[in-house]
């Protein structure tokens, strides 16, 4: 009997929700307007992959300001009527995730917004470390974070979707923005990108059956590259660098907007 395995759960693509980089900005310039602070969770919700326990379990001692990175090193979850606090899941959970100026964006208008409740309410405020708070400075409930979600996708009157499809959005912005699954995979914090390509292969289906330029390109040089690899330079080298985030967060780490930051254009 110890040799048996499980068998293996196959997730159905078509029950796998997620939105479209303009439902994404719809909803995001609506949250932006109707509540800032939930607005500023979702945006990095969106652009890290981050899941919903690892979001509100997140500490700012995780972040490393002269590396400009993210460290996922516990998760928040509701257990019961209980909140309780630990490490990821699984080794693979346990990542570092490199932060560009869009990621920083998000952040200073945080800490911002943090310094301003402290001063508002005095001794009444509580300095938790975490991130992603309520205006007392205590950690949210997960349960209240999934439910405000859908409440305020019902009033945008957007396709509706869970908090965690958040993260298939992420995904699929990434892997239909270019970048590589490799990446991807880690920055999710799957176990293997086998796991990521079968969960996400349906997404890639303009992938398949395109020219081997990459190969053709190797053994004969001569030959012309395609117009999809000649747009795709031209369009490299017309792209302007970001320019940094402030210094109140910013402090070094560097970066360039990732793909899919750029492709949610972040609300201002």
């Amino acid at each position: 009997m110890g040799g048996l395995k499980p068998p293996q759960v196959r997730r159905d693509p078509e029950a796998m929700k997620f939105w479209t980089p303009e439902e994404a900005r719809t909803f995001l310039t609506f949250v932006e307007h109707r509540d800032p602070p939930f607005a500023a969770l979702i945006t990095f919700a969106l652009i890290t992959g981050m899941r919903r326990g690892e979001l509100l379990g997140l500490r700012w001692g995780d972040l490393d300001l002269k590396k400009g990175t993210l460290s996922v090193k516990r998760t928040r979850i509701g257990v019961g009527k209980d909140i309780v606090e630990g490490p990821p899941k699984t080794d693979d959970a346990r990542r570092t995730l490199r932060l560009s100026p869009a990621h920083f964006e998000v952040l200073d208008a945080q800490r911002t917004r943090q310094e301003f409740h402290r001063r508002v309410f005095g001794e009444a405020w509580v300095d938790t470390d975490l991130v992603f708070t309520d205006d007392h400075g205590h950690g949210l409930k997960p349960d209240a974070v999934s439910q405000r979600f859908i409440k305020l996708v019902e009033l945008a009157k957007v396709r509706r979707i869970r908090f965690h499809d958040l993260r298939h959005t992420h995904a699929s912005i990434a892997i239909s923005s270019g970048e590589h699954i490799k990446a991807v995979s880690a920055r999710l914090g799957h176990s293997d990108i086998g796991f990521t390509l079968r969960q996400y292969t349906h997404l890639m289906p303009e992938h398949q059956g395109l020219p081997a330029d990459g190969v053709i390109a190797s053994l004969f040089p001569s030959e012309p590259a395609c117009d999809q690899t000649c747009d795709q330079e031209e369009s490299g080298k017309q792209g302007a660098p970001p320019e940094r985030g402030s210094d109140l967060l910013f402090d070094g780490g560097g970066g360039s907007i990732s793909p899919l930051a750029a492709t949610l254009e972040l609300p201002r």
